[in-house]
């Protein structure tokens, strides 16, 4: 059987207010606020569709993103 690599993306969006001297300033406190995660995304930021982009991958590349962690799905759980 064939192995593939699938990748699942989403888009999550949040819009947020910051008083700031102008717009580059106004991103820069909002990415530094965001990268001490004072700003989180999550589900009830889900904006749009999802999709799934399938790459197949050869046993050896299969192997390592297992051994990574990657989660595996077998046709059992797909029942």
């Amino acid at each position: 059987m064939k192995k593939f690599e699938v990748k699942i993306t989403e888009k999550l969006v949040k819009s947020v207010l910051v008083e700031a001297e102008d717009s580059i300033e106004a991103e820069q406190i909002i990415n530094d606020a965001y990268r001490r995660a004072d700003i989180v995304l999550d589900s009830e930021d889900f904006y749009g569709e999802t999709l799934f982009s399938a790459t197949e991958v050869e046993d050896e590349k299969y192997n390592e993103l297992k051994e990574l962690g990657f989660h595996v799905i077998t046709e059992s759980e797909e029942e």
